[in-house]
């Protein structure tokens, strides 16, 4: 909502996530500030304060990603195994960019028949979308609860754009082919109006979540709610639609 959120995790080291800093409270009160490479300056000025709180005598050892001592990972239940999190090289814009934000849709045509829409108005005689009643419906505020394995969903993660497809929405072929025009346009138009520093890759995801998707949800708790234990796939968004054509 355009503020900054503190949200207790799991400790463990497959928590951390670069796009953020992290707070972690040790044996003997002994406080980390583990500073992602994607920290924004307000998120770790606000996360001083509020180590300043939680610690017995307000004393923050600040480690940087990468340049972590050992003693670092023994703080987590967890240290003999190799520390993994969602690290992508561009994690590092985040702070050039303050209108950095997760963003997501869910497609429902049946919402669409209700209401209707011009959303796709615009679109080209070549695009895949044949329903003119589709709706594309921001969640706002998201969390992980609202993805329902029997939609399908647009997530904006800002550099990268999913279209998660829910286990039970296979079948929805036409909200499928929407979501895919839909996450090709969005991403064309956001790179203009947010001035991303790329044109976002745009991939669909079946059977689940990757981890690189995780980090824009609050609070994320693996579970089988989209995907009832299978393997997650994943397409480039190009070759989805270029499939659907034929």
């Amino acid at each position: 909502m355009g503020q900054i959120a503190f949200d207790e995790v799991n400790l463990s080291s497959s928590s951390l996530c670069s796009g953020y800093p992290y707070i972690i409270s040790a044996k003997f009160g002994k406080l980390y500030l583990w500073q992602g490479r994607g920290s924004a300056a307000d998120e770790l000025g606000c996360a001083r304060l509020i180590g300043m709180d939680l610690g017995l005598t307000g004393e923050i050892e600040e480690v940087a990603e990468g340049k972590e001592p050992k003693s670092f990972f023994d703080a987590f239940p967890d240290s003999g195994k190799p520390a993994k999190y969602p690290s992508a090289d561009h994690w590092r814009l985040k702070p050039n960019h303050n209108k950095y934000c997760c963003r997501l849709f869910r497609i429902d045509h049946e919402q669409g028949q209700r209401f209707g829409s011009g959303f796709w108005n615009l679109r080209g005689a070549s695009s895949p979308v044949i329903r003119p009643n589709d709706t594309v419906q921001e969640i706002e505020p998201f969390c992980q609860r609202d993805l329902e394995p029997g939609h399908i969903y647009v997530l904006d993660a800002f550099f990268e754009i999913f279209v998660i497809v829910g286990e039970q929405a296979t079948s929805r072929s036409a909200e499928f082919a929407s979501a895919l025009v839909f996450a090709q346009q969005y991403g064309i138009v956001a790179v203009s109006l947010q001035d991303r520093p790329f044109l976002p890759k745009s991939r669909v995801v079946l059977n689940g979540l990757p981890e690189e998707c995780k980090p824009a949800f609050r609070k994320w708790e693996d579970n089988d709610i989209m995907n009832h234990g299978k393997a997650v796939k994943i397409l480039p968004l190009n070759a989805a639609i270029e499939a659907i054509r034929y």
